[in-house]
């Protein structure tokens, strides 16, 4: 099964300004595009100095253009998105993809966070409840059929710099509900900008999408399946 495909422009979004007008950019941010659609993250602010992406300016809302027109949606003052994009992933077969974004609340700590795209506005679909502490983060991984339901669902890295627990998320309004977890996993290096050092394949082709990623402790590399739901490496 091939995993789904989010179609992402890497770099400085500042290069691209040249080319394009993107209004209230973050410094470091990147441009996602999928289908027609593009987002990027927006009013970076320095309210949570935390500092997992290399430096203290976070956002505090996000914009998406489609067909010349924009929407914009922003925080309250209590959280931040602590991201370097908008996700584009079309998660429930309507018109439009949904948005996901790691969000952080300044005193609960991260959450993955769903976006629905409406005719004038952007509404919170569904979260991951927050890790509980401050400057506690969290990284995607990717998304795919990692049990073998036949559903899409996010794999993510719970604390990458700490205990580095890999979770399956299944997908549903209001809370996303975790299936399955591992420890001891990393997809991502403290203070760096790389938020991919996951890969997404069925590494031993069994239909289900396996995740590739470092071991947070001891070096090498692992690859861990969660068919049916239960975790072990390959």
């Amino acid at each position: 099964m091939k995993s789904l495909k989010i179609k992402t422009t890497l770099g400085m979004l500042g290069a691209l300004l040249a080319g394009a007008a993107f209004a209230d950019p973050m410094p470091d941010g990147e441009v996602t595009r999928f289908n027609g659609w593009s987002a990027w993250l927006t009013s970076p602010t320095t309210r949570y100095a935390h500092g997992a992406l290399g430096d203290d300016i976070e956002a505090a809302g996000f914009t998406v253009r489609h067909r010349g027109k924009e929407i914009t949606f922003k925080l309250g003052d209590a959280y931040v998105f602590e991201d370097r994009r908008v996700r584009l992933v079309e998660l429930d077969g309507d018109p439009s993809p949904e948005c996901v974004i790691i969000r952080s609340h300044l005193s609960k700590g991260a959450a993955i966070t769903i976006y629905d795209i409406g005719e004038s506005a952007i509404v919170l679909k569904t979260q991951t409840l927050e890790i509980g502490t401050a400057n506690r983060w969290l990284n995607i991984a990717g998304f795919g059929d990692f049990t073998g339901r036949g559903k899409t669902e996010i794999a993510a890295v719970v604390t990458p710099h700490l205990k580095g627990s890999l979770r399956v998320y299944e997908i549903k309004s209001p809370l996303m509900s975790e299936i399955a977890r591992s420890n001891g996993y990393t997809n991502h290096v403290n203070g760096t900008r790389d938020l991919d050092l996951a890969k997404i394949a069925d590494r031993n082709g069994d239909g289900v999408l396996d995740i590739t990623l470092p071991r947070i402790k001891n070096g090498g590399t692992a690859v861990v399946t969660f068919a049916g739901g239960k975790a072990r490496e390959l």
